[in-house]
């Protein structure tokens, strides 16, 4: 193992293991950023700046945890690579931005297809299943009902679901290409 990687073992990890590794993360964030949203949003929502702390607190962890779980497989899978145990799989990141974004996509169709009237009110299971994103909801309305969010506030809840597979892939392919994120995060500045 070479330093700083953060490769375990040399043993490849199956697509299923990968993607439950996400799915945990996924859960993660949700746990995690629940007592933001207890704390900050519920409490202090008649605070803008409160607020706009929260998204980006919920927006910090959600992405970070994503980040890190696209890193750690990257940096794997380049050690693997290195060793010629498992050859580099160009489509890896579609596969893991698929596995993420699976989720919260679906999540997504059905709260469009709530507001669209095709089902009931899918509101309330949408803001705890997708909980990192309640202090932007609570940015544009105090709604209920589905029919009361607007367009807008549709299409930044959308905006919002694509950041996560967005921020898997990117990762994974500038580790691939190089890029030393522990550089930027761990070493001093002058």
């Amino acid at each position: 193992m070479e330093k700083g990687s953060m490769v375990r073992n040399n043993r490849p990890e199956t697509l299923l293991k990968r993607g439950m590794k996400g799915i945990g993360y996924l859960f993660l964030s949700q746990v995690l950023t629940i007592f933001i949203n207890l704390s900050l949003t519920a409490i202090l929502s008649k605070f803008i700046l409160f607020l706009i702390f929260a998204c980006v607190c919920t927006l910090c962890i959600t992405l970070g945890l994503m980040f890190n779980w696209s890193y750690n497989a990257a940096k794997t899978d380049e050690a693997l690579d290195r060793q010629g145990t498992k050859p580099y799989d160009k489509y890896m990141p579609a596969k893991m931005s698929v596995i993420a974004g699976a989720i919260p996509l679906i999540l997504y169709v059905l709260l469009v297809l709530s507001r669209a009237g095709v089902i009931g009110n899918f509101l309330p299971v949408y803001s705890i299943t997708a909980n990192w994103q309640l202090p932007f909801r609570a940015l544009f309305t105090s709604a209920v009902e589905i029919g009361e969010i607007s367009i807008p506030a549709m299409v930044t809840f959308g905006i919002l679901t694509l950041l996560i597979p967005a921020a898997v892939a990117i990762t994974y392919v500038c580790v691939k290409r190089g890029v030393d994120f522990s550089k930027y995060i761990y070493e001093k500045k002058d």
